[in-house]
């Protein structure tokens, strides 16, 4: 059954910003042949991390000795970084391997590996992890809990079991790697959505990888790109990456076109991948007309849109009531952490209820 919000983009980009954005995308597709940077471009480099790519690409074209060196220093300094990222994040795959697992890894390493010329070419700080069968998924949890690394505090135990697609892991080193351990790609196991993500899992849109002392399955480049135009535009509600979209170009050229529309259908993402085509096509300069976007929503009303999406998905009433009583009742070490912990337990409630009330009263009103 086609899924109705697959056609609702909750994403827009405001003019200042898109004029940005299809400055750098511009650039890097048409280079023009003196290249100046502005110290606007040069934030959103650094803010977007996307410096590491522009400073690859372009670098040659940049007649300005001092912005060169600059870019250099910088682009050194995500080289560091990432070093010291993956090696973090290769012991953690490790781990999972000595105990049995190859994981299906998500972005990150599998993008810096398969599809970025050079790994320092796509900056990542936390490492997702996809394990679909459950006993394993459960013995991952356990190994990654033995490597001091601590749950993120969900509003009960209830929620991350039920419907979470994933665990977050925070270690007690707080400059270590984040980690995600998902059980379902897009989809918790009881959304009744869950089910368009099981041609993701099929042997022929995986592919084994060996780095050195580390196995990991990674995506095709077709199931790779509609997981990634999913993740950008609607898994997260209006939250705007410029490194999303940039994995999207290095994708689109290595895969077949044919393949991944037919996949789309498979997956309900035709008409995402038809809106997607048209923002890159804006974004780079090869179309003028620019996409259809939703108008600039508080992101109070993104929040109340995710939590209504999600409830509605939920399979079966008792699901649903649970869902709705977790909500309603959350655990106190969940308040604690939100509101502070020497507050009394009856003003943690009342606080939660109070603001829970006025979010609610705002976004009818169409704050």
């Amino acid at each position: 059954m086609k899924n109705k919000s697959s056609n609702k983009i909750w994403w827009t980009l405001d003019d200042e910003t898109s004029n940005m954005w299809r400055n750098f995308f511009r650039n890097l597709m048409n280079p023009s042949p003196e290249l100046n940077l502005s110290s606007e471009m040069m934030n959103l480099l650094l803010k977007e991390r996307v410096l590491p790519y522009f400073y690859f690409k372009l670098s040659e074209k940049i007649d300005d000795e001092s912005i060169k060196e600059i870019l250099k220093k910088h682009y050194l300094i995500f080289f560091c970084q990432n070093k010291a990222y993956r090696i973090k994040a290769e012991k953690i795959i490790k781990r999972m391997n000595d105990i049995g697992i190859v994981p299906i890894i998500l972005k990150g390493i599998d993008l810096q590996d398969n599809f970025y010329p050079k790994i320092e070419l796509r900056p990542t700080s936390d490492l997702d992890i996809l394990i679909i069968n459950g006993e394993q998924f459960h013995q991952a949890n356990d190994e990654i809990k033995r490597m001091n690394y601590n749950l993120y505090q969900y509003r009960s135990k209830k929620y991350a079991n039920y419907f979470s697609k994933d665990f977050a892991y925070l270690c007690a080193d707080r400059n270590d790697v984040m980690v995600e351990i998902h059980n379902g790609l897009r989809f918790g196991k009881n959304d009744k959505r869950c089910h368009h993500d099981e041609i993701f899992y099929k042997e022929e849109n995986l592919i084994l990888h060996e780095r050195g002392k580390i196995q990991y399955l990674g995506f095709s480049a077709e199931a790779n790109y509609l997981y990634l135009i999913y993740h950008a535009f609607q898994s997260h509600f209006n939250l705007k990456r410029a490194l999303w979209l940039l994995d999207l170009f290095v994708i689109k050229d290595k895969m077949d076109k044919d393949k991944m529309r037919a996949l789309a259908k498979k997956v309900d993402l035709e008409y995402l991948v038809e809106w997607t085509e048209d923002l890159l096509n804006w974004l780079s300069g090869k179309e003028e007309k620019k996409p259809n976007f939703e108008r600039e929503r508080s992101p109070r009303f993104y929040s109340i849109e995710k939590i209504k999406r999600e409830f509605f998905n939920i399979e079966g009433l008792n699901k649903k009531i649970v869902w709705i009583l977790i909500w309603l009742f959350p655990e106190k070490k969940f308040l604690k952490k939100r509101y502070g912990n020497n507050i009394s337990v009856v003003s943690l409630y009342f606080i939660y209820y109070f603001r829970m009330c006025k979010s609610l009263f705002k976004t009818l009103k169409g704050a």
